[in-house]
């Protein structure tokens, strides 16, 4: 589970992405999570964050 989604910062965002939507946990070594895992990814929307950042729409 990754909480606070809006609170990762820009350079990280990519490897959020890929790792929510894809699986993978390391790209270019194929490290993939087994098909069975649910990730889950949590915010609050950016008004009650003082640190939040503006993601990537897919996520």
């Amino acid at each position: 589970m990754l909480d606070d989604l809006l609170n990762i910062k820009l350079t990280a965002q990519s490897f959020v992405y890929t790792l929510v939507l894809n699986k993978l946990v390391e790209t270019g070594k194929g490290l993939k999570l087994p098909a069975n895992t649910v990730v889950v990814a949590t915010g609050n929307q950016k008004k009650y964050s003082t640190v939040a950042e503006d993601i990537a729409e897919p996520l």
